[in-house]
């Protein structure tokens, strides 16, 4: 894991958000729910603490990551296939490893 260190010396670890898209109306589901499971294949495989909700700026996602944005670029359609909002959240516990068994776990 890497650190940053701040002008007083002291480290900081260096996160990378975790995020997942969802629905607007998965978001109005979820409320104010102060804590999410996330499941695969019906398994809860992690919660969210204290969730929070981003507009999913698709274009902007495509744009950033591919340098350009054309609707029939190959990596452009899941992201465009994604819900309105990106949900994250103070911590992300997992339960256990996700195994997807293609040669890269």
């Amino acid at each position: 894991m890497h650190t940053i260190t701040d002008k007083t010396g002291k480290r900081h670890l260096l996160s990378v958000p975790i995020t997942m898209h969802v629905t607007a109306a998965k978001k109005a589901e979820i409320g104010a729910a102060k804590l999410v499971a996330i499941k695969w294949k019906g398994e809860i495989v992690a919660t969210i603490s204290d969730p929070v909700f981003f507009e999913n700026r698709k274009e902007e996602i495509c744009a950033r990551t591919f340098g350009c944005f054309r609707a029939d670029h190959a990596g452009a359609g899941p992201i465009m296939a994604q819900g309105e909002f990106l949900i994250s959240g103070s911590s992300m516990h997992f339960m256990k490893r996700v195994m997807f068994h293609d040669g890269m776990d």
